[in-house]
């Protein structure tokens, strides 16, 4: 019975077979590709329950008044509080830094880095790795500062680009 089954088969099945197979392993490698792009890149907050004391972009600056280019984004929050890593990478900076006071800049691959500044104190050591959501420091106001806050600044290929851009995705596109 089975012979008589596997003869009615029809002739093209092995070739259709083989093109389904190709056709799979190429929509599997597409997706771990896209996987491997998309740990890269920081779809979070790194703080809960912050607002937004100052966006990206022209504005006026704190200390001196004068319009200046804002490279990233001032998330305030209570004092104390777990900074975390926005995505998956390797610390390439942990130290104190100028105006930017306690800063942490992690690496995330595909040209991808991000930037926490203003850190009470640093949690990570460079070199580190780190996962999404790992704690890397804690929110303070070190360097030049108004309060509370944390800097954090996106960076593509070295471009700053819009933090709440990405945070906004991660809400409505991508669930980590």
């Amino acid at each position: 019975m089975l012979e008589a089954s596997v003869e009615a088969l029809p002739a093209a099945l092995p070739e259709t077979y083989a093109e389904d197979v190709e056709l799979l392993e190429t929509r599997i490698n597409r997706w771990r590709a896209l996987q491997q792009v998309v740990r890269c890149v920081p779809l979070i907050s790194p703080i809960d329950n912050y607002h937004v004391t100052s966006p990206f972009g022209k504005r006026k600056d704190p200390f001196n008044n004068r319009w200046a280019i804002h490279e990233g984004v001032d998330l305030g929050g209570w004092p104390g509080i777990s900074i975390m890593a926005a995505a998956p990478g390797t610390v390439v900076r942990a130290g104190r830094d100028g105006g930017y006071g306690n800063k942490v800049v992690i690496d995330h691959g595909c040209g991808i880095r991000t930037v926490y500044a203003h850190m009470k104190s640093i949690a990570v050591k460079k070199g580190q790795r780190v996962e999404h959501r790992e704690t890397i420091g804690k929110l303070g106001s070190t360097g030049r500062s108004t309060g509370p806050h944390v800097h954090y600044e996106v960076q593509v290929d070295g471009e700053p680009l819009d933090p709440e851009q990405f945070i906004e995705a991660g809400k409505h596109v991508f669930k980590i």
